[in-house]
């Protein structure tokens, strides 16, 4: 068979799927092929990993390709994030527990991913999709100038083929073609982390960890609801996931950093079960007996390229272009960014308006984010041990996730030279130093604390009902009417990401020095690059600053200091309020 598409994508999972059906949406004339090694009898009991959704992917899903109503008939709500911190081997009843106690507002998922590629790939072939199954790619050529590319195949009956097109889109996944091909792929230079995950049939609720005698606890989340957030049990250099699926399983998997915990200890279901036995025996407990539907395993899992898009009509999507850390979920988001930037360049293309500098922005923007996200979550994990500088870390991260990374995509940012030139002007500072300062102080703060200071603590911390919190991601979920209010929020938004860094700061001397908070209460306003939390450092004169009267971080600190408590000697905890 040999014939001449627009596009041809090689692979049908998640991000080749979500590819086809993006340029349909935006380009329906284009005449698009999707090679894949599976057919449509592919179960749909999933043995791919992830299922969790954070505001960016399900934006792209729900809005972008159009999928809302399918997503709510077909998949489970998602109520946030969930963490359960300290002491590990006690009761789960007895661990600290970061998460909302209510639905959240705007809508994410708990994505049964086996279901979801089986009815995307249902939706492609009603759209006219050109579905070549049971093939597998042989060969890609990539031609300069105006001849086409041409991608090879073989079918699993030994007849063999080749396409033609303007368009290769490697959606293989960590097979890379195109990233091997080139020899483009590079290992992440964040650190060494791996994962193993298995499913168990029926919904194993996080909710029936805690005998229903425990009236306090199972009141904290109305209906026992926790079991639909992510759930994470986090200790010294690794987290534990229980995720519910709307096929009536239940995705279970460890994540950990190879230093801390080698792979070797857990890269089988035997194993995976004894190592849940030492480091969370009351998971292990829960489903001690029962049989795995399957296993994986995921070794070293991070990498990036040198790069992923190219005006020779190629471009990596997906896991076939670079794969961060999966702490916050962000499979999804560099799905729905790389496809995104994908389809504008075959668009612009075809006007024969596509720069190779845009090319080369695109390609650096998604390759650098990846790093810095990956660099950034997996520093956190040192984090896991303390559950107060883990609180702190996690309502910075999904700060900075809503109010930087959400309205460039909501507002279709990455795709508009005219906006990207008025964010920049708008900018007068940059988010990626103030996040380095508020990670430096975070180490700090652990760092006291992994000393014996520090007076804080909490039982339960329902981050979603921070009033200061909701209104930031209602601000900056959404599409702003014209670039003017953009810049304005955004202004606003890196006047936040300060008044943050002060709140934390504040609030940690509270924590570790409450004798040295009178000589910092006169002031609204912190010097950010002087802050520090060796109290030695201090030059008041430096330290303190002025802003307008109008600036204020204190109601930030005053609402997360009502969800504290204060450790007593005795170690009984007593409410600051």
């Amino acid at each position: 068979m040999n014939s001449s598409y627009d596009v041809v994508i090689c692979g049908a999972g998640l991000a080749g799927l979500c590819m086809a059906r993006q340029l349909h949406l935006t380009k329906p004339s284009l005449k698009v092929a999707l090679i894949d090694a599976h057919d449509s009898n592919i179960p749909k009991a999933a043995w791919k990993v992830g299922e969790s959704t954070v505001e960016f992917g399900a934006h792209y899903l729900r809005d972008h390709l159009q999928l809302g109503d399918y997503l709510a008939k077909s998949h489970l709500p998602k109520r946030g994030l969930r963490f359960f911190l300290g002491d590990s081997q006690g009761a789960i009843k007895d661990r600290h527990e970061f998460g909302s106690a209510a639905p959240s507002p705007f809508l994410t998922y708990q994505l049964d991913r086996g279901i979801l590629e089986h009815d995307l790939r249902h939706f492609a072939k009603e759209q006219g999709v050109n579905f070549l199954e049971n093939c597998t790619v042989t060969a890609i050529e990539i031609q300069t100038g105006k001849t086409l590319n041409t991608v090879s195949y073989k079918a699993a009956d030994g007849t063999a083929g080749t396409l033609a097109c303007k368009w290769v889109i490697d959606a293989s996944g960590r097979r890379r073609l195109l990233q091997t091909k080139f020899g483009l792929s590079l290992p992440s230079k964040a650190g060494s982390c791996s994962s193993a995950w298995f499913r168990m049939a029926g919904n194993i609720k996080v909710d029936d960890l805690v005998e229903p005698s425990e009236e306090a606890w199972h009141a904290r989340v109305p209906e026992d609801k926790r079991y639909l957030s992510t759930n994470h049990f986090v200790g010294k250099g690794y987290w534990v996931w229980f995720i519910p699926l709307s096929g009536d399983a239940t995705s279970i998997g460890i994540v950990s950093r190879d230093e801390i915990h080698p792979f070797n200890t857990y890269n089988t279901f035997a194993k995976a079960l004894a190592w849940l036995r030492t480091n969370e025996p009351r998971l292990a407990e829960f489903i001690e007996g029962k049989e795995p539907i399957d296993f994986k395993v995921m070794r070293q899992y991070s990498y990036t390229s040198k790069k992923i898009f190219s005006t020779d009509g190629w471009a990596c999507v997906g896991e076939a272009a670079v794969f961060s850390d999966p702490f916050y979920s962000p499979g999804l988001d560099f799905i729905g960014m790389t496809n995104t930037f994908a389809a504008h360049m075959i668009d612009q293309d075809l006007q024969d308006r596509l720069e190779p500098s845009q090319v080369d922005v695109y390609s650096r923007y998604v390759v650098l984010l990846n790093e810095q996200i990956t660099r950034f979550t997996q520093h956190a994990y040192d984090y896991f041990a303390d559950e107060l500088v883990t609180a702190a870390r996690v309502m910075w991260d999904v700060s900075a996730a809503w109010g930087y990374m959400c309205p460039q995509f909501f507002n279709h940012v990455m795709i508009n030279p005219e906006k990207q030139a008025a964010l920049r002007k708008a900018t007068h500072v940059s988010y990626f130093l103030l996040a380095s300062k508020m990670y430096s102080l975070l180490d700090q703060w652990l760092a006291a604390r992994a000393e014996g200071k520090g007076r804080f603590s909490y039982s339960f911390f329902n981050y979603l009902s921070l009033k200061w919190l909701l209104d930031f991601r209602k601000g900056n979920l959404q599409e702003h009417p014209s670039i003017e209010i953009l810049c304005a929020q955004h202004e606003a938004n890196m006047a936040f990401f300060e008044k943050l860094i002060m709140a934390m700061f504040y609030l940690a001397v509270d924590d570790l020095y409450p004798d040295k908070l009178t000589s910092l209460q006169a002031s609204n306003a912190f010097n950010i690059s002087k802050l520090s939390l060796n109290p030695n450092d201090w030059n008041l004169s430096e330290l303190v600053s002025e802003r307008e009267s109008t600036f204020n971080f204190r109601y930030i600190y005053d609402e997360i200091k009502m969800k504290l408590i204060v450790r007593q000697p005795s170690q009984q905890e007593t409410p600051l309020c």
